[in-house]
């Protein structure tokens, strides 16, 4: 029994006890950037900002992805 509670113990999945990761995009016109912006509801990462000139492009993927135009900035 207390090799099986150990286990149980150890099987923890670290996380859910680590803050998500706070990263920054430079740049939406890569289409490998869709994987991040697809996966923030995963809870392990957190965007903090977009660099992107081109606005209706950053629109475009806001609206897309549920983003806030408050994280994208002009460079």
């Amino acid at each position: 029994m207390f090799s099986a509670l150990s286990a149980m113990i150890t099987q923890t999945p670290d996380a859910q006890a680590q803050e998500p990761l706070k990263i920054g995009i430079a740049g939406l016109v890569h289409s490998h950037v869709h994987w991040l912006l697809g996966r923030e509801d995963r809870g392990d990462i957190r965007i903090v900002g977009i660099a992107e000139p081109d606005r209706a492009l950053a629109q475009r993927y806001a609206e897309q992805y549920g983003f806030s135009m408050d994280l994208v900035y002009d460079s």
